[in-house]
Order: structure tokens, then C-alpha cells, then sequence
């Protein structure tokens, strides 16, 4: 076989594992939603096949291919996957090489707890593309030897990896056909490959007989296996579901994965007044169904977090130990409600009060036993998947007991942390300054600024025919409310408002968002974005969390202009009061606690400054270094480990053994320099091989190193240093005769540690 034989086997062999490796990718389309994965996974395999091809081109050995590979798949990695979309567009990235080494970490539990399908965006693409670049890595080295059945293992285990990663129900047919089309495709491979080194005896149609016969009983056992599994389950009554990471694994969920449910606020409140998202039996007017505590801000959006306590999965009774040891549930009243889902899909459960036990009811009623999720501390529960028409959930919950204005009045804050909040302008500051009215007790503050904002503000919610009222509830729409010319708003506003006023005086205040039962209900309630609402709540010991809402009356919509209205919106003389004792101040405080002078209009909020991009010549540099780093290690480890073997070689205790290892030393170049002996050859026989593929004289080395092992007298010492300096000039007679890039390669060649050669 020629070179370019060897070569064009070589891209053969690499172009069927690549089709092996790609196929399992088809199992997580259902998860993610598209064929995002499939692209990721083929990204990754790719790129590792081009650099093993190449480094098959140029003799480039095994460690110095995959160092390679690996930056190759750091560098065009994400691009190629799509997971550096939305970067710039730039090949190369801090943002895609950032996102690639996280996802690493962080990609393998965002794909298991976002809900699906969990689209393709971010690092959820990293776990596929890492899938298919080490599938192919280690396939392709194994292909590279005389067992190519090995090169199907990693192949089998991708396969494995990917059908965990996959759902648990429904992909039975996917899944047989996916295994039967790789069987087909590796065994006749395995069968092309064996029938193109061994010489059949016979016609030539013999050769194939073999793997075409595989082949069909191959695809004929696909067939089967495809038809029980669409048709298995059904001959029983039921569906037997698989094994899957996903649904097997008490994943821990982190809601910051979610989107936040105040994103939607305005349009469910707006556009979605006669669709049912939901029917509960069990409540009253007035009663608040919770969706999500938000108790994270970043000056754009309030959404949930775990930090106050993680989302745990729940047996027949909820554990809020941990919640009552802090003080934060209080005594209530047992109630029960039944929540029968229509319309709504996202994953937050609405919860009334403090939840006790739940039960599921419906098709699904064991998939959201194993799904469910639940939060004591944030009384919040969670479904990754979604929730679908027809589900079911039946609560025992504890609705706490409301306090009195003159009890909240002497009632101390609950030792709860206050979470991450950005600087707040001063403006917000000395707004709640005045809205507390001098008051200290933190309920009697929070009271009035409930009051204060109720009274003062007006309510829209961007539907036609009422004020303008933008949406969102970022730091620059809270300024505009403040210190415009009207505040106008609605429950999404007004909250986060409230909230962050609350913040800035050291209270611990959260965003709820949920619905809110309409007077006048009784029997089974329909839910629909009409009764959507949020308000604010703050921790209290003996109380918990209490409940302050902050919007105006839904029928005050009409602005007063009388200058008697507007006199009360221009005050420049309150000071913001010092932070309550026990806050933390770097998250209530701003950069500087200077009053401006004149509070209207407050100056905006100014940006932070955006980092200085990384020029693309930076970039180019550091690759340059990453990638001499990468191959300058391997080959000084390959360089040294030689210069090592030579010294223990020459060090040897005999000159017996000094003669013996010269003759080794010389057989292991020839090795690294692509000559191969036979199995069970004498070292005559060797020599004269040696001589007629290298022109290399041997021949006299080969009877010093025989009369070293077998004869009866003992080498001198001459004759073993004698024998050394001939092996130096045999070896330099033998890269001589090479060419500039073979000798190079026989320099970095790892062959001679692989055989087992006297």
C-alpha cells in the first residue's frame, strides 16, 4: 500500500467514526428543542478528525496530536457549535473562550435542570460539543493501530453518555434505530477493514460476503428492535420509560436558570385577560397564590435565587425546619386547595401561604412527583419541565397570621440577609427618606411607604385608553417614578419600587409576584392574567414574611394637576436616615452618601464604564503562545525520556549490558525512524534487514551484542566502549540518510517505546 493509500484509508477510517459519533447526537434533539446539539457534537468531532488527519499527514506523534486538538477545539470550538452566538462575531473571543471552560463545569447541570426544551444557547451546547470531540479523539487514536474493534468503545460510550443525557419517555423507536444504524455501520467497518488485511481464497465476491450478510441481518435486527420499541408498550397498557440522568437524578434546580416571571408581567396582565391559566378550588377573595419570591437585583430585573435556601425535592410532607428555626413562619390557619392547570406551561407552582404537603393527580401524576421542587425559605415551588393542561396539584398549605399596624409597629426584623443589590441613587434614597416620614421601626416605615406610594401614585398598565406607563422595572424607570412630573405604574412597578426604597434603609425586602383572588369569588375560581399582581414582603420574628402592596387603586387612572397634587413631589430638604443596625452597607448604600442639592430631576444614573476590547492582535499572540506551549511540552517530554533512556543505557553495570544496550539504542532509532523487524528475528537477521531498507551496516554490532548474552567470556571494558561509539555512528549515519522532515519525525517518535523490542 502506497503512502497516499495509507492516507486515504486513514481519512476512510476517520469519516465512519464521525458518522458514528454524530448519530447518538439525534437523541437530544427532543431535549433541546432543535438540532443545536447535533451541530455541537458535530462541531466537536470535526475539528478533532481534521487535526487527527492531519497529524497522520505529517507523522505529527499521538502527544503532540491531542494537545493540539484540544486548543483547536477551545479556539474554533465555540463558533463552529454555536456557542459563542451573540460574541461580536469574532472567531475568538475572552466571551466564547470564557463560555466554552464554564460550561465545562457548569453546562452539565444547566442541560439536566433547565426545563425542556432548554433551547441552544450559551453553554447548555457545551456537554455535546465536549461529547463529540472526546468520542472522536479517543476512537481515532485506537483507530490508528491494528485493533480497530477497540475504536468502537469510545463510540459505544458516547452513545451511552448521550442516551442518559437524553428524556426518559418516549424516544424508545429513536433509540432503537439510532443503535440499530450504528451496529450496521461499525460491523461493516470492522468487516472492510478485516477483509482489506486478510486474503480470502476464492472470487472476489467472497471478500464482501461477509460484512454484506452482517449487514442485513444487521438492519433486519433494527427493524425488530425499532418495532418493539414503538409497539411494546402499548401491548401492556403502559409505556416503560428508560433510564435518564434527567428524571433519575435529584438534580438540584437553580431558578436564576428560569426566566424570571416578572418578564412577563405586563403581557399576561395586559393581553391575557380570557385565557385560564389555571383553577383553584379552596380560596377566598383577597387570598394571595404565590408564584416566585424574587429576591435578587441587578438594577434591571428582580428574579429568584436559591441563596435563601435551595430547591429541594419534597416527600408527602415539606421540611420547614430550617424556615422556623430563622423565625420566619409563624403560627397560621390550615387550609387546602386543589389547582386544576389549563393553560399555563411555565415551571412556578402557585402556592398559598406556607406549603405543608402536596399530592399530583393526572396522567403525569408520577413524572411531577419526580420533578417537583420546593423552597421553604422562598415558599416558592418550581417544575423545570413546565406545567401542562391537565396536571393537578392538591395542597395542604398554613396561611400565617397577618399583624396588626400597632404590632408590626414593635415587631424587630428577622436575621435575614439582604441579597446582592447595585448602588442605589441617592435620589431613591431620600425619596424613601420622605416616604417613611421620620418613622424608625422598620414596620411603621414600611407601612408608610406602602401608604405614601398607594396615595400618591397613579395606575396604568400600558393598556389603550389608559396613561402611558412604560414597562420594566429598571433603576431608570424607579428614577422617572420618582421624580417625574406624576408617578404612573402598575403592580410590577410599584413593587420593585417599594422594594428597593425598602432596601435603601437596611430592609430585607423581596419582590412576590403571583395572583390575587377577585372579590366576589367562590367554588372552583378561574385564574387568568387579570388576577396576576405582585407586592413586596419583609421578614419579621413571629411573623415572617409580611405582605405590603404598594400599588394604587386600579380606578385611580386620571392624573390631578392641581398644584396642590404636585407640591409634595419636589421635596429637596429630607436626608436620608442612617441604615438600619445589622445591615449590610456596601449592598444599601450608594458609592457616596451625598444629598444632592436639588432633587428634581435627579441626575441620571450613570453607566458603568464598558472594559476596553481585547484588540485582536492580543488575542493572536496568545494563541501563538498557548499553542507553542502546548506542542513545546510534549516534545521536550518525548526529548527528555530519550536522553534519559540513553544515559540509564550507557550506565549499564556490566560491560555485557553497556554492549547489549548499545545494540537496543540502534535498534530503537531504526524503530522511530519507520523500521519495523519481524516477530522471533535473530539480531543477525536484523542487521542484514536493517541494511538493505536503511544502507546501515550493523552487522558487527549484532555479533558483539550476541557474544555479550550467550557467550562464555566477559566482555571488556574497550570492547563495550568500542561498541557505543559504533552504535553513535550507525545512528548518524541513519539520520543522515533521511530527509530534513523525517529526520524531525524520528526525533519525536514514540514508536520505540511501544515495541517490546530486545
Amino acid at each position: 500500500m502506497t503512502v497516499r493509500g495509507d492516507h486515504l484509508r486513514r481519512a476512510a477510517d476517520l469519516a465512519v467514526l464521525f458518522l458514528l459519533v454524530v448519530v447518538p447526537a439525534f437523541q437530544l434533539v427532543p431535549v433541546y428543542g432543535g438540532y443545536a446539539p447535533l451541530r455541537a457534537m458535530a462541531a466537536g468531532a470535526l475539528l478533532v478528525a481534521l487535526v487527527l488527519l492531519a497529524a497522520d499527514a505529517f507523522r505529527v506523534p499521538s502527544p503532540v496530536a491531542v494537545p493540539a486538538a484540544a486548543l483547536v477545539l477551545v479556539l474554533l470550538g465555540p463558533v463552529a457549535a454555536g456557542v459563542g452566538v451573540g460574541d461580536g462575531g469574532a472567531w475568538v473571543s475572552a466571551s466564547t473562550v470564557s463560555r466554552l471552560l464554564r460550561g465545562c463545569v457548569t453546562g452539565w447541570r444547566d442541560m439536566l435542570t433547565v426545563a425542556t426544551p432548554i433551547g441552544g444557547t450559551g453553554d447548555l451546547l457545551v456537554p455535546p460539543l465536549l461529547i463529540g470531540a472526546i468520542a472522536m479523539t479517543a476512537a481515532g487514536l485506537l483507530a490508528s493501530g491494528r485493533r480497530h474493534s477497540l475504536a468502537l468503545l469510545p463510540v459505544a460510550l458516547a452513545f451511552l453518555g448521550v442516551a442518559l443525557l437524553g428524556q426518559r419517555a418516549g424516544a424508545d423507536t429513536a433509540v432503537a434505530v439510532l443503535a440499530g444504524v450504528s451496529l450496521v455501520v461499525g460491523l461493516g467497518w470492522l468487516s472492510v477493514r478485516r477483509a482489506s488485511r486478510v486474503k480470502v481464497i476464492g472470487p472476489a465476491s467472497a471478500r464482501w460476503r461477509r460484512p454484506a450478510m452482517a449487514g442485513v441481518l444487521l438492519i433486519c435486527g433494527g427493524l425488530v428492535a425499532a418495532s418493539v420499541g414503538g409497539s411494546g408498550g402499548g401491548a401492556v397498557g403502559h409505556r416503560q420509560d428508560r433510564l435518564a440522568l434527567r428524571t433519575g437524578l435529584a438534580v438540584p434546580v437553580d431558578p436564576r436558570s428560569l426566566p424570571s416571571p416578572l418578564t412577563g408581567f405586563r403581557a399576561a396582565v395586559a393581553d391575557d385577560f380570557t385565557t385560564i391559566a389555571f383553577r383553584v378550588t379552596g380560596v377566598r377573595p383577597g387570598d394571595r397564590l404565590r408564584l416566585a419570591s424574587l429576591d435578587a437585583y441587578d438594577g434591571q430585573i428582580f428574579s429568584a435565587t436559591a441563596d435563601e435556601g435551595p430547591f429541594a425535592r419534597v416527600g408527602a410532607q415539606v421540611d420547614r425546619r430550617s424556615a422556623q428555626d430563622a423565625g420566619t413562619v409563624p403560627a397560621g390557619a390550615a387550609r387546602s386547595l386543589q389547582v386544576q392547570f389549563a393553560g399555563n406551561t411555565g415551571p412556578y407552582t402557585p402556592v398559598l401561604g406556607e406549603l405543608d404537603s402536596v399530592t399530583f393527580g393526572g396522567a403525569r401524576a408520577g413524572e411531577l412527583t419526580d420533578g417537583f421542587r420546593y423552597s421553604a425559605t422562598a415558599s416558592t415551588g418550581l417544575l423545570p419541565d413546565g406545567w401542562r393542561s391537565g396536571d393537578s396539584v392538591s395542597e395542604s398549605v398554613t396561611v400565617p397570621a397577618l399583624p396588626t399596624p400597632a404590632q408590626l409597629a414593635v415587631a424587630p426584623l428577622a436575621p435575614e440577609p439582604m441579597s446582592a443589590t447595585p448602588p442605589i441613587p441617592d435620589a431613591l434614597r431620600v425619596a424613601a427618606a420622605k416616604y417613611a416620614g421620620g418613622r424608625t421601626a422598620p414596620g411603621a416605615q414600611l407601612t408608610a411607604i406602602a401608604e405614601s406610594l398607594a396615595a400618591e401614585g397613579y395606575f396604568s398598565d400600558g393598556r389603550t385608553g389608559q396613561l402611558r406607563s412604560p414597562s420594566g422595572h429598571g433603576l431608570d424607570r424607579l428614577l422617572g417614578m420618582v421624580s417625574g412630573a406624576a408617578m404612573i405604574g402598575d403592580q410590577e412597578q410599584y413593587a420593585a419600587l417599594m422594594a428597593v426604597l425598602a432596601r435603601s434603609l437596611g430592609i430585607p425586602a423581596r419582590v412576590a409576584v403571583g395572583y390575587q383572588v377577585a372579590a366576589g369569588a367562590s367554588g372552583t375560581v378561574p385564574i387568568t392574567g387579570r388576577d396576576m399582581t405582585a407586592w413586596v414582603e419583609a421578614p419579621f420574628q413571629g411573623w415572617g414574611w409580611v405582605a405590603f402592596d404598594p400599588t394604587p387603586q386600579r380606578s385611580r387612572t386620571t392624573v390631578d394637576k392641581t398644584p396642590q397634587a404636585q407640591a409634595g413631589r419636589h421635596v429637596a430638604d429630607n436626608r436620608p436616615p442612617p441604615a438600619i443596625a445589622g445591615a449590610d452597607s456596601a449592598t444599601v448604600q450608594s458609592g457616596g452618601s451625598q444629598q444632592p442639592k436639588n432633587v428634581s430631576p435627579p441626575s441620571p444614573v450613570a453607566a458603568p464604564a464598558a472594559a476596553a476590547p481585547v484588540r485582536w492582535w492580543v488575542w493572536s499572540l496568545l494563541a501563538l503562545g498557548a499553542t507553542a506551549l502546548l506542542t513545546a511540552v510534549p516534545i521536550a517530554l518525548i526529548l527528555g525520556l530519550k536522553t534519559l533512556r540513553r544515559k540509564r543505557r550507557r550506565a549499564a553495570p556490566s560491560p555485557s549490558a553497556r554492549a547489549r544496550a548499545a545494540w537496543r539504542e540502534l535498534l530503537d532509532v531504526a524503530v522511530d525512524a519507520g523500521f519495523r523487524p519481524g516477530k522471533g528475528q535473530t539480531r543477525s537477521e536484523i542487521a542484514t534487514e536493517m541494511a538493505g531498507t536503511l544502507a546501515v551496516d550493523s552487522g558487527s554490532m549484532a555479533r558483539v551484542a550476541d557474544a555479550a548474552e550467550f557467550s562464555p567470556l566477559v566482555l571488556e571494558e574497550k570492547q563495550a566502549g568500542e561498541q557505543w561509539e559504533s552504535a553513535s555512528e550507525r545512528i548518524a549515519e541513519l539520520l543522515h540518510g533521511l530527509g530534513r522532515r523525517s529526520r524531525l519525525r524520528a526525533r519525536l517518535s514514540v514508536a520505540s517505546f511501544r515495541q517490546g523490542l530486545r
